[in-house]
């Protein structure tokens, strides 16, 4: 039976208009993100712990919570005060100790020998403080330093900002609003030694970042012929035989291989390997040698010890441990 074309369109548009109607009708049991005006209208017939709208007292404490909540906060409030890199003082380090007297300097006054007054020609030369430079002093065995009117005051193992407050706090009612400012002018604990085919023997100093060893080959300067970079500790096993582990350049001049003085933002105890720890992150942990005394630049291994380049590659180990 042929189908009538006019009759099927018909049929058609009207299965739409009712879809579309049903569609429309629809919406009116969907759910909202709020509440009807009916139910806004009627809200008020209801007791407010059972409304289902919640009505809120708007006062002043209600306005600063608000206020607070959006308000942005600085980075230094959100992520607080950090510790930075510092210098750790060690014994045999030398200390440069100025001292800040405001006017009238009561306790460094000018007839000081060792002080100066600070003054300003933008107001006439008049006085903004005594000045005091203490001579150089050495941190002794001791771990303490001697400062005038301050008494011996500990050092070793504290960073010159702690030393500061140290002397501050001492002063402070015998001196007139005192300021310190405590640097360290040889660092002889926080360096290590390059002896060896190279330029210059010597101390090369280190700082808390951490050192990259090419950074330390640089200033020795290696010589033509040197090729293995050798680490002696202070460690000894009970036999006496001492501990040492050994590098050729192309390890050594890696730029993730340190000679480090902290660990996760703290000074490296005894027991991790202070003063001073090699750390090579690309070979195994039996390679980043412990309590480095000096570092020897060499043509070669076979006159070390067993002569396989280490205390454990003697005992057998591998001597390159790569990961």
């Amino acid at each position: 039976m042929k189908r009538n074309p006019v009759r099927h369109s018909a049929r058609v548009r009207i299965a739409a208009t009712a879809l579309l109607i049903f569609a429309l009708g629809g919406c009116a049991s969907m759910g909202s993100s709020g509440p009807s005006g009916r139910a806004i209208a009627h809200a008020g017939q209801k007791a407010v712990a059972t409304a289902p709208i919640q009505i809120i007292k708007v006062n002043e404490a209600v306005a600063r919570r608000v206020l607070a909540a959006h308000r942005a906060s600085l980075f230094s409030v959100a992520l607080g005060d950090a510790p930075s890199a510092a210098h750790i003082i060690g014994r045999g380090d030398v200390l440069q100790v100025t001292i800040w007297e405001a006017p009238p300097a009561v306790l460094f006054g000018s007839n000081t020998s060792f002080g100066g007054a600070t003054t300003s020609p933008d107001l006439g030369g008049a006085s903004l403080g005594q000045r005091t430079g203490l001579p150089d002093m050495m941190v002794g065995d001791d771990g303490r330093i001697s400062v005038p009117f301050a008494g011996a005051v500990p050092a070793a193992g504290r960073t010159p900002r702690e030393v500061e407050e140290e002397i501050v706090a001492r002063l402070r009612g015998k001196a007139h609003d005192p300021q310190v400012a405590v640097r360290i002018t040889t660092n002889a604990s926080a360096d290590v030694t390059v002896v060896g085919d190279v330029a210059t023997n010597g101390r090369i100093p280190l700082t808390p970042k951490g050192e990259r060893l090419l950074d330390v080959l640089a200033m020795a300067g290696p010589r033509k012929g040197a090729r293995y970079v050798v680490f002696h500790t202070f460690d000894r096993d009970a036999d006496g035989m001492p501990y040492y582990e050994s590098l050729d350049f192309s390890q050594a001049l890696h730029p993730q291989t340190l000679l480090a003085l902290q660990q996760n933002g703290a000074p490296i105890t005894p027991d991790r390997g202070a003063p001073v720890r090699l750390k090579i992150p690309t070979q195994l942990g039996y390679k980043s040698a412990k309590w480095v005394r000096h570092i020897a630049v060499v043509p070669s291994l076979g006159h070390l010890f067993g002569g396989k380049g280490g205390y454990w590659e003697d005992q057998g180990y591998q001597w390159y441990a790569g990961i």
